[in-house]
C-alpha cells in the first residue's frame, strides 16, 4: 500500500515496484495538492500492477523473478536459496532480459533443447527447473501480470527422468550383510547405531530421526510397539517443522530397533543417574540439543570408512529399508502407508489398517543383530495394564517375554529402573516451528 508524504514544500510518495523494492519519488506538487499527489499515487500502483515498472518500461522476466524470490523468501519457503541458485545458474541467463509478457512457448523450448544438447545437467535436474520456471510463470498468471502461463511443452521436449550417472541409482543401496553391521559394530557408537536403525528398520528421513523425542515411542503396544513420526528438524532453517509429507505416521517399530533404543536407554539412565526426560531427543546433540544433519552425516561417514564400507548418502538407509522389506515379501502398499504416509488417494482416505497388519510387514523385514547381546530390562512405559518386558539373552528374537504380571510387580520394576510413566504416542503432543540451536560438540 502506497503512501503520500512531505519532504520540504514538495509532496512525495511510497510505493513497491514491480520488482518488490520500496521507492520513493517526488510528485511534483506542493503542500496543499494532496489529491493530484493521491491520483498520481494510483496512476503508479496501477502499472506496476499491470507489469510496468514506475518509470514506464516493461517488467522483465528476471525483475519479476527478484521479486517472486523475495516473496518466497519471507514466506519461509525452506527452498529459496536452491531456487535461486538454479535460476540463476540455468533458467535467467537465456531470457531474463526478456521482457515477462513477450515471452512464448518457443523461448523456453529453446532453453530446454539447449540443456539437453549440452548433457551438464542430469535429466532430473533439466525437469526440476522446469517446474520451478513453469511456478514462476503461473505465480505471475495469479498476480495478474499475465494472462496465461507460456512455459508449455510438448511431448519428448523433456528428458526422462534419469540420473545423470545411470549405474548410480542401482548401487545406492545397502546390503544385508552392511545393514546389520551398521547395527551392530561396536566400534560404532550406540546412539549413531540407534540413527542407523531408524534409517534401516523404520525408514525415518534424516531430519525425521533427529527430531525423535522419548515421548513419541510406546513400547506397550502389540505386536510391535510405535515410533510416532510428527515432525522433522531442517538444518537449513533451524526448526523443528511439518514432516515433509505433512502427515503423521505411526511406524511400527521392528525388533532390532526396539532392542537398540532398549540398550541405549538404559546407557543413558547409568549416564544421568536417572531415566531421560520424555522430552529429551532420543538421539541428542551437544548440551542435550538437536543433532544438526550435517553432523549425523558428518559422523555416517565416518562409520562407514570404519567398517570399510563404499559411500552412500544417509538417505539411501531409507531405501535400503523398503527394499530388502519389499524383497523379504512385504506388501508395498502398506509399506507406502508406513513410510510416506497416505498418498492422498481417495481410498486411502477411507482406509486405516489395524495395527497387526501394519507390523506384519516390518516384522517380515528380515534383519539381526550380530554377536552375543544382553540387556537386562527394556524401558518401561508405565501404563494401566501394559506389560513390562525383559530383553532375551543371546542373539535378537522376534519376540520379548514379559516379566511382571501384576500391578504391584510392575511398578517394582519401574521404580527399580527409575523410568518415569509415559504417555502412549497417539496422545504425545508434538510442537512445531519451535527454533532450535544445534550444537555440533558430542560423538
Amino acid at each position: 500500500m502506497g503512501y503520500v508524504y512531505k519532504r520540504g514544500r514538495r509532496l512525495w510518495i511510497g510505493f513497491t515496484d514491480a520488482t518488490g523494492h520500496e521507492r520513493q519519488k517526488s510528485t511534483g506538487f506542493d503542500v496543499g495538492q494532496e489529491r493530484e499527489a493521491q491520483d498520481l499515487l494510483d496512476e503508479v500502483e496501477a502499472q506496476v500492477a499491470s507489469g510496468f515498472t514506475p518509470d514506464g518500461k516493461p517488467l522483465t522476466v528476471r525483475e519479476w523473478s527478484d521479486r517472486w524470490l523475495k516473496a518466497r523468501e519471507a514466506a519461509g519457503v525452506a527452498s529459496t536459496p536452491e531456487d535461486r541458485t538454479r535460476l540463476e545458474r540455468h533458467g535467467l541467463p537465456p531470457i531474463g532480459a526478456l521482457v515477462l509478457r513477450d515471452v512464448r512457448p518457443r523461448h523456453w523450448r529453446a532453453v530446454l533443447v539447449q540443456l539437453k544438447a549440452e548433457k551438464k545437467l542430469a535429466p532430473r535436474t533439466i525437469r526440476h527447473l522446469h517446474g520451478l520456471v513453469h511456478k514462476l510463470f503461473e505465480d505471475a498468471v495469479v498476480e495478474e501480470l499475465l494472462t496465461e502461463n507460456p512455459i508449455k511443452v510438448k511431448r519428448g521436449d523433456l528428458p526422462k527422468k534419469a540420473d545423470k550417472d545411470p549405474a548410480w541409482r542401482a548401487g545406492a543401496v545397502f546390503t544385508r550383510e552392511e545393514v546389520e553391521a551398521l547395527l551392530s559394530d561396536t566400534r560404532v557408537p550406540l546412539e549413531r547405531r540407534i540413527l542407523h536403525a531408524m534409517w534401516f528398520c523404520a525408514g525415518l528421513r534424516r531430519g525425521e530421526s533427529a527430531a525423535r523425542r522419548w515421548r513419541d515411542y510406546d513400547n506397550t503396544l502389540e505386536p510391535l510397539g510405535c515410533l510416532l513420526v510428527a515432525t522433522a528438524y531442517n538444518s537449513k532453517r533451524k526448526v523443528v517443522k511439518d514432516t515433509k509429507s505433512e502427515v503423521p505416521r505411526r511406524i511400527p517399530v521392528h525388533p532390532v530397533l526396539a532392542r537398540l533404543l532398549a540398550e541405549w536407554r538404559l546407557e543413558l539412565t547409568r549416564r544421568l543417574g536417572h531415566a531421560p526426560d520424555l522430552d529429551s531427543f532420543i538421539v541428542p546433540g551437544g548440551r542435550g540439543g538437536i543433532r544438526s544433519g550435517n553432523i549425523i552425516t558428518k559422523r555416517f561417514r565416518v562409520d562407514l570408512a570404519k567398517l570399510e564400507l563404499r559411500h552412500r548418502r544417509v538417505h539411501d538407509g531409507r531405501r535400503t529399508m523398503i527394499s530388502l522389506a519389499r524383497a523379504d515379501g512385504a506388501s508395498k502398499d502398506v509399506l507406502r502407508i508406513i513410510t510416506h504416509g497416505p498418498s492422498g488417494d481417495v481410498m486411502d482416505d477411507y482406509t486405516t489398517l489395524p495395527w497387526a497388519a501394519l507390523c506384519a510387514e516390518v516384522q517380515k523385514l528380515n534383519i539381526e543383530l550380530r554377536g552375543d547381546r544382553e540387556v537386562t530390562r527394556l524401558p518401561l512405559r508405565a501404563v494401566a495394564g501394559g506389560p513390562v518386558y525383559q530383553a532375551a539373552t543371546g542373539p535378537l528374537t522376534a519376540h520379548l517375554q514379559p516379566i511382571a504380571s501384576t500391578r504391584n510387580e510392575r511398578q517394582k520394576v519401574v521404580g527399580a529402573a527409575g523410568f518415569e510413566p509415559t504417555t502412549p504416542c497417539s496422545q504425545s503432543k508434538c510442537s512445531n516451528q519451535t527454533e532450535l540451536r544445534p550444537d555440533s560438540r558430542h560423538l
